[in-house]
């Protein structure tokens, strides 16, 4: 019966800049290295915030497909001898391929005739194909720059500081830099430093959630559009829209929550695009302007974490 997979690489603070391409990369290699061992699946998704990493498969096989498998093995003049008995040759062919040398066929070839096995390729645990498939995956996982942490021989963007594994709701155990796999996640470093088990997808998201994290960088996103918008009314005013600007910071946060602030007018005596590059460029803020386009007073941020007051 199928079954999902989530995983969930935690870290230190990853650069914003190299989210983005990292989960597209992760989700592409995720689809290739499950077909290339057989095990199908309905679909692959990647999630990511500066501190976790994360892939949900769903619908994943719990063992390999199996298909028979055709191997040419030596030449039949090697493989038999004058009177037809199998030499050392066809043993250790057909013990390499598993099969008894009373299986062994003759096939013909443009080279002459040769001995073949069929086998049966496959079959085997999804679970026990992940614990060898993740540690490798980990390790071929590319950034713009990494780093190594703790003497370990391991790279990464930032530091592996814990590993979420889950195959059918079971955890998918193995070992890479000294962490350990298992069956939990971790919430907000600040508000919710706690860790807690998951069991499936939705609980997944939802206990994350309870713990300030939002996971889906689409609905981080969503929700930084209907903050900025929010606040930018309240000052009689509209947020300059900036795809990128949005984008940049839905990756610089994991539980996003918009503030606004005010700046001097004196400052409005300088050239509006000095002012909206500085608070993009450095400040990460975005600009409030009135419906005619002229730049207010006022600016919004977005912060990791909810104001008290």
């Amino acid at each position: 019966m199928p079954a999902d997979i989530i995983f969930e690489i935690g870290t230190e603070e990853i650069p914003a800049r190299f989210i983005p391409d990292a989960l597209q990369k992760m989700k592409e290699q995720m689809a290739i290295l499950l077909k290339n061992e057989m095990v199908s699946f309905q679909s692959v998704e990647a999630y990511g915030t500066p501190r976790r990493l994360a892939l949900y498969v769903k619908g994943a096989a719990e063992k390999q497909d199996e298909k028979m498998v055709e191997v040419i093995g030596p030449a039949k003049s090697v493989a038999y001898d004058k009177d037809g008995k199998p030499t050392k040759a066809a043993l250790g062919f057909a013990k390499g391929q598993g099969v008894d040398v009373s299986a062994l066929k003759i096939k013909a070839a443009d080279k002459g005739e040769y001995i073949c096995a069929t086998r049966k390729d496959g079959g085997k645990d999804t679970a026990e194909i992940l614990k060898k498939m993740l540690p490798q995956f980990i390790m071929d996982m590319a950034f713009p720059k990494s780093m190594y942490w703790d003497d370990k021989k391991i790279r990464f963007a930032r530091p592996i500081r814990w590993l979420m594994a889950i195959f059918n709701n079971t955890p998918v155990e193995f070992t890479i830099a000294d962490v350990k796999s298992s069956n939990m996640s971790r919430g907000h470093r600040f508000m919710s430093p706690g860790a807690f088990i998951v069991n499936g997808i939705e609980d997944y998201i939802h206990q994350l959630e309870a713990n300030y994290v939002i996971v889906n960088q689409a609905k981080r996103r969503e929700m930084i559009v209907s903050q900025i918008n929010q606040l930018a009314k309240e000052k009689s005013g509209q947020v300059m829209s900036d795809d990128e600007l949005i984008d940049t910071v839905a990756f610089l946060v994991e539980y996003p929550a918009a503030l606004c602030g005010d700046f001097d007018r004196e400052y409005l005596k300088l050239p509006k695009e000095i002012l909206i590059n500085a608070m993009k460029e450095h400040q990460k803020y975005f600009s409030v302007v009135d419906k005619d386009g002229n730049l207010l007073p006022h600016f919004i941020c977005i912060a990791n974490t909810k104001a008290k007051d």
